[in-house]
């Protein structure tokens, strides 16, 4: 099923294996300049750059994934990046770089703690994992429409409900104050601790990572 829009000379589309390298481009180059985590950790675009490719290819076959490209370019210039709550990890996934364990031990906490008190099939909560847009393009609320966009997508694959984390100010107000999300846990960056070291308390821009969720 191929869910299309058009709004201010921006196109949203269904990620398919045409955009595969320009999403891979586009997560890693947002992700590196202006994710809280990623920025106190200092992680190489290299890094980023093939943890970005394993994750689209597998939102690929899922079919679950949304970009925003610009209508005259062809350029993918957002992506959000989405999966089912319950799944594997993407193949390759073992040879990620050591320098983002920290995040990924704070989004597994997160999602591990939810899952602990909550009986979770699949093909029920629909996962948004990574949302991002070119700092060319910021400021046109295409993050917002994104995750609109991603939000028709689940319920038109019958999922009940939406979870995703929320890193930084600016996704946690869109998310929370905008569209209806709910808190449902958190970790302070301050009191996190990952191999004995307080490695995020660097982070003052927000006080937590926060799970959020939406029921649809």
């Amino acid at each position: 099923m191929l869910i299309t829009s058009v709004k201010n000379a921006i196109i949203y589309e269904i990620l398919t294996e045409k955009d595969y390298e320009g999403t891979v481009l586009c997560a890693a180059s947002t992700f590196v300049a202006g994710e809280p985590m990623v920025t106190v950790l200092d992680i190489a675009k290299k890094d980023f750059l093939y943890f970005s490719e394993i994750f689209v290819r597998k939102a690929i076959a899922d079919g679950l994934s949304v970009i925003a490209k610009d209508a005259v370019t062809g350029q993918v210039v957002g992506c959000m990046i989405s999966e089912d709550f319950v799944t594997d990890p993407p193949q390759g996934i073992e040879l990620v770089a050591p320098s983002l364990g920290p995040i990924f031990h704070m989004l597994g906490t997160l999602d591990e703690r939810y899952k602990e008190h909550h009986s979770v099939k699949q093909g029920e909560i629909y996962h948004q994992f990574m949302l991002g847009v070119l700092s060319t393009y910021a400021g046109k609320g295409i993050g917002h429409r994104l995750t609109i966009e991603s939000e028709r997508l689940a319920k038109a694959k019958r999922y009940k409900a939406i979870m995703c984390e929320v890193t930084g100010p600016v996704s946690q107000h869109i998310f929370l104050n905008q569209l209806g999300y709910k808190e449902v846990d958190a970790i302070a960056y301050h009191d996190f601790v990952y191999e004995g070291q307080h490695i995020f308390k660097h982070i003052t821009a927000c006080e937590s990572c926060k799970l959020i969720y939406k029921a649809i």
